[in-house]
């Protein structure tokens, strides 16, 4: 679906269907489903496949725009007010450059202010900031990204509870987020327009499982490697056995997303192979470091690794 909407956009089809298209955003995406799943990472990808540069994404964390009066940070302070002349952050931004991903990370958390100025987004495709000074969005990519839908609040307990889990299916998946969302911004926040704006551009992301989360581990091993080789001049070789241990220590808890697989390897690898280094000496190491063996204390979590040191002649 995300493919679809993208070459739609570049093709200049987004709102094609409507007697004038205006001045809509040439793209608007929803990115929903479980935390560390990639929502993010995708936006960055959008960024550099429609404008061939991450410089063309912005983002705004909605969690800082919860507050009365948030929208005032977007478009402007209105005349007479505190930050009247620095103009709004959002309609500066694409007035200097608008050929823009622009990312609204977790639009739940946004005041209800700044809601509104999204159904004006979405339907018009341009704000008018707090100077009077109008700014189109027609050139730009909006995407939403929300955590809505996975998880609620037990009323007895007042515990988070997942209703989605890994092993489902993902249409299954899929459908039970929607109607979660939907019913978030009917019942609870009183939008329902907002999701009719939507449409069917929402992208539900599933768990990082299986072949891909195997992916994201060998990836986030390649980069370490990268990083000690660029920074150490040190070669870094993992045996087919530890890769495996790692992958059963790292891959365990498929709620934690990719972002869980970081801070796992972060523990079970980087940090024992810092010691690791300081221990034969950072100044004599030139040369290869080959992993052979990775293991977890069972009581108190620690992780030792067994590690060989081939230093290079000359």
């Amino acid at each position: 679906m995300t493919l679809d909407i993208l070459k739609r956009a570049a093709l200049g089809l987004s709102g094609a269907q409507a007697t004038s298209a205006g001045h809509r955003p040439r793209g608007v995406l929803f990115f929903a489903g479980p935390t560390g799943t990639g929502k993010t990472e995708m936006a960055k990808t959008v960024a550099q496949l429609l404008f061939d540069s991450e410089e063309a994404y912005l983002r705004f964390d909605m969690s800082e725009f919860s507050a009365a009066h948030a929208a005032d940070r977007l478009v402007g302070a209105p005349p007479g007010y505190v930050g009247y002349e620095a103009g709004g952050e959002l309609t500066r931004a694409v007035r200097a450059d608008p050929f823009r991903v622009i990312l609204f990370d977790e639009i739940e958390k946004a005041h209800q202010g700044v809601m509104d100025k999204f159904l004006q987004l979405l339907e018009d495709g341009r704000l008018t900031d707090g100077q009077g000074v109008t700014t189109y969005f027609s050139e730009c990519v909006l995407i939403f990204t929300s955590n809505l839908g996975v998880q609620h609040t037990d009323p007895k307990t007042e515990q988070r509870v997942w209703d989605v889990h890994p092993k489902d299916d993902y249409s299954d998946l899929a459908k039970r987020v929607k109607q979660n969302i939907r019913h978030h911004f009917e019942a609870e926040v009183g939008r329902p327009e907002l999701m009719n704006r939507f449409g069917g551009n929402v992208v539900v992301f599933g768990f990082i499982t299986g072949p891909p989360a195997e992916e994201v581990l060998d990836l986030s091993i390649d980069n370490i490697a990268a990083a000690l080789w660029e920074s150490q001049d040190i070669r870094l070789e993992i045996s087919p056995r530890a890769r495996g241990q790692l992958g059963t220590y790292c891959l365990r808890d498929p709620y934690a997303g990719g972002r869980g697989i970081g801070m796992a390897l972060e523990t079970h690898l980087i940090n024992p192979l810092a010691r690791s280094i300081f221990e034969i000496r950072p100044e004599s190491l030139r040369g290869t470091l080959r992993v052979t063996d990775v293991t977890e204390d069972p009581e108190d979590g620690s992780v030792d690794l067994r590690v060989e040191h081939d230093r290079d002649r000359g």
